[in-house]
């Protein structure tokens, strides 16, 4: 076989090889995105890069995105009845992760743009993988636990010291009508009632609590 003959064996079994060889890269970027619509996607050390169906490539650098914790406050007014009977002012806090991205646009007619988005990660998105690949947003989402954890507890115990603070005016209401309408067969028993006020009213006292004018 000439020397002729073996190069383009060569030259040709070279070319299959090269061919194969990008063909399994392409297919190892090809990703199917939550539409069904065929995107490429490629994570790359610190960088991150997608396509979108139009071919417009999207590329987010890690040193571009960073993450906090991003709270939400809802405030209610209660029924008070402690003395002054002013409303009861009640505000539970919300936390959740949070992270800002910036990213670059690259247009398939050649023109670039800056993009700013945001993310919470309650949904999987582009945003949300970034974040994700980059090791950015777990901490703060176990953060975001932790304080949402401690918040129920402060709600749990303010309502259970607000039932017990309702409840002891409440009774003392009610004590002081019995106490005050002794007559008649019913006077030693609301005399009791009294006396039962009176220990009530000093319990409140050394509870800390505020006493009524009643």
């Amino acid at each position: 076989m000439g020397f002729k003959k073996k190069f383009a064996i060569a030259s040709l079994f070279l070319a299959t090889i090269v061919n194969l060889n990008n063909q399994s890269k392409a297919n190892s970027l090809k990703n199917i995105d939550g539409k069904g619509t065929e995107t490429l996607y490629v994570f790359l050390n610190n960088s991150y890069s997608w396509k979108d169906s139009k071919g417009n490539k999207y590329v987010i650098k890690k040193e571009d995105c960073e993450c906090s914790i991003s709270t939400s406050s809802i405030q209610r007014i209660g029924i008070n009845l402690s003395p002054g009977k002013k409303p009861r002012n009640i505000v539970r806090n919300s936390y959740s992760a949070y992270c800002y991205l910036k990213g670059t646009q690259f247009t398939t007619t050649g023109f670039k743009y800056v993009f700013n988005k945001g993310t919470y990660c309650n949904e999987d998105n582009r945003l949300c993988r970034a974040v994700k690949k980059f090791g950015l947003i777990k901490k703060y989402q176990r953060e975001a636990d932790r304080l949402n954890s401690e918040e129920n507890d402060r709600q749990r115990a303010f309502w259970n010291e607000t039932k017990q603070n309702d409840d002891l005016y409440r009774e003392l209401r009610v004590r002081k009508k019995l106490c005050n309408n002794a007559s008649g067969d019913s006077a030693s028993l609301n005399n009791n009632e009294c006396v039962f006020y009176q220990m009530l009213r000093r319990d409140i006292s050394n509870k800390g609590y505020s006493l009524p004018p009643y």
